[in-house]
């Protein structure tokens, strides 16, 4: 596998793969069923820096107070990448709003900022980072959590112990002046604890079999092959190895004391929460991640390890200096259409964001990922024109050719990898324009209207640009993460 000559199982047996659904000559590759929990413990957009100071505010105004809003939230990757980037010379306030729909996720980050919070910086950051990201970890992280940081939750469970079970309780930590504030439901605030405690039964090899079933489970080999095909060498061999057993560490590390499963991770002793295709790297940026393997004997989790790690360290010494309070809950969803909605979104939070007159930046963010996939039509797929098939088949995969001439098309990875590229060049403005269509014009009586100009995120922050080179195509496909994924950047009309 860690040869340039290595090719996937379907080939080598002569058979054709088990994800092909229709005709491989229209490029329409589907996948089964998907296998695992569908939780989404881990990012799957890479992480942003929501205030982007040189781009909005400027850096040189240092004592301004923010307040950011995290409707759907997800993991803390974008809350740590923003405050890291925070000058060191800022003196105002951040205010942060953390929503997220999933309770295991807000359990998690209540934790993890705590954490962050009460422990001395250099202890924090390997706590957060695997309980974050391993699915197994050193009996010392569970015990330090107990001793240092879930009575904060105990406390909690009985003081309410009395209070109805659906009542809503909250509480604030302060710190200096950092504050938490959570607000939840009682019976949830005992399963925040119960949460951090490893299941009775779930012994070391008992997680090892229940993960490698739904990781490396043999029904999905050829798709997991398919994946594979499209890496670097080196790099399949780094992603068989965390499958294999989901530490995050780098390649040569010694995995000896990581002996105790990952509460987080696991439901009872017989579930894994995740998908098998749930992978660390989707919520970052690759080419970040990528540079930083060409330092790390190009062990890509290697580097991912180091990249999160550096940036948790930063996060946790820049909360320590500074005026940060944070608000938690679990209400709230996304903007596409299957979930909350553009109307929605808007009426929602439209009326949160400040007028131009008190802040001409303040910017409604919304993430679209599953629109231009909703609104999109066999027609849109055979729409491909001629110069896509020759940028794929002539510059970017030049053995498509080869095999376009063989008798066994539905075989051949190369060329199924060919036809799937094509994707990366479809149009997706039509098929959004389309979605706004079909979304209608917005209400007046919102009072909202799209930014001219992006200054938080690109538009398409993962579309192949047009003209790009071999390596950016490259990097493209072999990248998890949703290409046709779209940003609005909303203010007031007002």
């Amino acid at each position: 596998m860690g040869k340039p000559t290595w090719r996937p199982a379907w080939e080598t047996e002569r058979r054709s793969p088990s994800f092909i659904t229709s005709d491989v000559n229209t490029g329409r590759l589907s996948d089964q069923v998907s296998c695992g929990a569908a939780k989404y413990l881990w990012g799957n957009m890479p992480a942003l820096d929501l205030l982007n100071l040189n781009q909005n505010e400027g850096v040189d105004d240092t004592s301004q107070d923010f307040h950011l809003l995290f409707a759907a939230s997800g993991d803390l990757r974008n809350l740590m990448k923003t405050v890291a980037a925070l000058p060191e010379s800022y003196t105002g306030t951040l205010n942060v709003t953390f929503n997220d729909l999933d309770f295991d996720i807000v359990a998690r980050n209540v934790v993890f900022l705590l954490t962050a919070l009460t422990l001395p910086t250099e202890k924090a950051t390997p706590i957060i980072l695997h309980l974050w990201y391993s699915a197994l970890i050193p009996a010392e992280i569970l015990t330090i959590l107990d001793k240092e940081v879930l009575p904060l939750i105990d406390d909690v469970c009985k003081k309410i112990s009395t209070k109805p079970v659906e009542s809503l309780q909250a509480k604030t930590w302060k710190c200096g002046e950092r504050s938490l504030h959570l607000v939840l439901q009682k019976h949830r605030w005992v399963e925040i604890r119960n949460s951090f405690t490893v299941p009775k039964g779930l012994s070391l090899d008992k997680a090892r079999s229940v993960r490698k079933a739904i990781t490396m489970a043999p029904a999905r080999v050829d798709n997991l092959h398919r994946g594979l095909f499209s890496q670097p060498p080196f790099r399949r061999v780094s992603k068989i190895k965390f499958r294999e057993n989901g530490i995050l560490l780098p390649f040569g590390s010694c995995r000896a004391r990581f002996d105790t499963p990952n509460p987080t991770h696991y439901h009872g002793v017989e579930s894994w929460r995740m998908l098998d295709s749930a992978d660390p790297l989707d919520g970052w940026k690759l080419e970040e991640i990528v540079g930083l393997a060409s330092q790390a004997k190009n062990d890509i989790y290697g580097a991912l390890f180091f990249h999160v790690k550096d940036l948790i360290l930063k996060f946790c010494r820049r909360i320590m200096n500074m005026k940060f309070h944070i608000d938690l809950y679990q209400i709230s969803n996304i903007s596409d259409g299957g979930y909350l909605g553009l109307n929605c979104s808007l009426a929602t939070f439209g009326p949160m964001l400040k007028r131009a007159s008190d802040n001409p930046r303040a910017t409604l963010l919304l993430l679209f990922m599953n629109a231009v996939e909703e609104m999109s039509t066999p027609g849109d797929v055979l729409s491909l024109t001629n110069p896509a098939f020759c940028k794929v088949f002539e510059h970017y995969i030049p053995e498509c050719r080869q095999a376009m001439h063989s008798g066994n098309r539905e075989q051949d990875a190369a060329l199924l990898k060919g036809f799937e590229a094509l994707t990366l060049f479809r149009d997706f403005d039509q098929v959004f324009d389309r979605y706004m269509h079909y979304v209608g014009p917005i209400p007046e009586e919102y009072k909202m209207k799209i930014k001219a100009k992006h200054t938080i995120v690109p538009r398409w922050p993962l579309r192949l640009r047009k003209n790009a080179t071999k390596q950016e195509f490259d990097m493209e496909q072999a990248s998890g993460q949703v290409s046709s994924s779209r940003y609005l950047e909303w203010v007031r009309a007002e």
